[in-house]
C-alpha cells in the first residue's frame, strides 16, 4: 500500500493538482452570473473573446469540482503537451488517479492574472488543495491528510468560438500527505525552485519531533517523469537536538524537472512483556516540492 501511495503522490498529486474553484475579484459593478468565472474592463475589440473565456473558465473549474474528467477532456487540444512533457492522454489518466486515491479533494484557488487577445490567452492560478486518501494506512490505520499548493500558468489557443489549454507551466508545487500522529506535528521541506542542469543543491527535512519519540527519514531527488524512477530509499535517524536532516544532489542535464521528495517515520520505544524493546510507528509523512531544471544553457566565457 505503502509503495502504491508513493507512487500516485509523486506522479499525480505532485504534478497535477492545477485544477480548483476560483474566488475571483471581479472589475464591473454590475452583477455577474453565477456561471461567469472572468470579468475586467475590456477593449471593445476583446469584448467576445472575454464572454467565450468566461465560458470556457466556467465549465473549467465546473469539470474540476465534479470530477468529469469526459467534460475536462473537451477544455484540452488534442495537441497538448505540458510542460513537464506529458500529452493530453497521459495527464487526463494522471488526473483521474489522483481523484481516485482521494475522492473528497477540496480546492481553493485565485486567478492571479489573465491575459487575451484575439486568438490566445494565459491564465495564471494560485490554488491550495486538501483532502483525505480514500484507504488506510497499514501502519498508522488512518486516512492520510493530503495538502497541496502550487502556482500554475495555463497557455490557452481560441479554436472557433471557443478556448482549450495547449500547454501549461508549473511555477511552484509542493504536495505533503500525513499520517498518525504526523498530522499534527510541524513539519517542512526546503529545495530550491529552480536550478540549472548539473548544479548541486540541497535538500532539507525540518521536522519538529517529540520528546518521547524519534524520527527515521529518507530525501531522494527523482527525474518528473513517466514511467516514474523506482530510486532506493535509504532511512537515517533525524538528529534529534536540531530536527533537521539535509542531503546534497545533482540536477540532471537532460533539462527534465525534477522532484524533491522526503519520506520520515516517527517512532517510540516500548518494551515487551519480556522487556525488549518493540518499535512501535506511530505516523508517517511524505513530503514533494518541484525543483525546476532551467533550460537555458550556460554562458560561455
Amino acid at each position: 500500500m505503502r509503495k502504491k501511495l508513493v507512487y500516485v503522490i509523486n506522479i499525480a498529486l505532485a504534478l497535477f493538482f492545477m485544477l480548483g474553484t476560483a474566488d475571483l475579484a471581479y472589475s464591473q459593478e454590475e452583477e455577474v452570473s453565477e456561471n461567469v468565472h472572468y470579468t475586467c474592463f475590456v477593449k471593445k475589440e476583446l469584448t467576445e473573446e472575454a464572454k467565450q473565456l468566461n465560458t470556457f473558465l466556467a465549465k473549467y473549474f465546473l469539470a474540476s469540482e465534479s470530477h468529469n474528467i469526459d467534460e475536462l477532456k473537451e477544455l484540452y487540444a488534442s495537441d497538448f503537451i505540458s510542460g513537464d512533457g506529458f500529452n493530453r492522454e497521459k495527464l487526463l489518466e494522471l488526473i483521474k488517479d489522483s481523484w481516485d486515491l482521494s475522492p473528497g479533494l477540496k480546492y481553493s484557488g485565485h486567478i492571479q492574472d489573465l491575459k487575451f487577445d484575439k486568438n490566445f490567452a494565459t491564465v495564471e492560478l494560485n490554488e491550495d488543495i486538501t483532502g483525505e486518501t480514500k484507504e488506510k494506512s497499514e501502519i498508522t490505520g488512518d486516512t492520510g491528510l493530503l495538502e497541496s499548493s502550487s502556482r500554475t500558468v495555463l497557455y490557452l489557443r481560441k479554436f472557433g468560438k471557443g478556448w482549450q489549454v495547449v500547454s501549461d507551466k508549473t511555477l511552484y508545487e509542493e504536495t505533503s500527505i500525513k499520517y498518525g500522529e504526523a498530522k499534527g506535528l510541524d513539519i517542512n521541506l526546503y529545495a530550491p525552485g529552480q536550478v540549472m542542469p548539473e548544479d548541486s543543491y540541497t535538500i532539507s527535512l525540518d521536522t519538529e519531533i517529540p520528546d518521547d519519540m524519534f524520527a527515521v527519514a529518507s530525501i531522494i531527488s527523482e527525474n518528473l517523469s513517466y514511467p516514474r524512477e523506482n530510486k532506493k530509499e535509504t532511512f537515517r535517524q533525524v538528529p534529534a537536538d536540531v530536527q533537521l536532516l539535509e542531503r546534497v544532489v545533482q540536477a540532471n542535464n537532460k533539462f527534465l524537472n525534477e522532484l524533491a521528495i522526503a519520506s520520515v517515520s516517527f517512532c517510540n520505544v516500548k518494551k515487551d512483556v519480556f522487556k525488549r524493546p518493540d518499535i512501535d510507528f506511530t505516523g508517517t509523512a511524505v513530503l514533494i516540492k518541484r525543483v525546476n531544471v532551467l533550460n537555458a544553457p550556460a554562458s560561455e566565457e
